[in-house]
């Protein structure tokens, strides 16, 4: 099972910190690429593991990071636009991380403070984090109800 969220909590953080969407979308990428890459050779060499699924579902996410992390970098402004940029990824880390409430799993635990952190360091004002909450719920929703994280990534 492929969890998401701290990955998504690290390249929020790049993104909404790296100033411009370009600069934003090219950092998160880089790290991604590194990543990935620097897995796989570590992998191959010690273990002589090639998990080709794996693979092939981190590098589909390696190449949509630059766009999710382009939306990111808009969370900074003002507007409903940028409200909705913002609980974007707050969203898919409750809607992993949701299910602790039952479980106790110490990885939605994560995902749970991952949000709330990235609630707290993104929104700028609070006329802001009220839009934020309101679109962090329709998010919820959306991807609860649809279940797409399963289509995405294979849950």
């Amino acid at each position: 099972m492929i969890r998401v969220g701290i990955w998504v909590f690290i390249a929020s953080i790049i993104a909404a910190w790296s100033g411009a969407p370009k600069a934003g979308a090219i950092h998160v990428f880089d790290f991604f690429v590194r990543m990935l890459l620097d897995y796989y050779i570590y992998s191959m060499r010690l273990f002589n593991l090639f998990p080709t699924y794996y693979f092939i579902c981190w590098g589909l996410i390696a190449l949509v990071s630059p766009l999710a992390a382009y939306i990111v970098c808009f969370s900074s402004g003002s507007g409903g636009i940028t409200a909705l940029c913002t609980a974007l990824p707050i969203g898919l880390l409750v809607s992993e991380g949701y299910n602790f409430l039952y479980t106790f799993s110490p990885v939605s635990g994560f995902d749970l403070i991952a949000a709330n952190i990235l609630f707290c360091i993104l929104p700028k004002n609070k006329y802001k984090c009220l839009k934020v909450s309101i679109f962090t719920i329709l998010t919820l929703v959306f991807l609860s109800k649809l279940d797409l994280l399963s289509y995405i990534i294979g849950r």
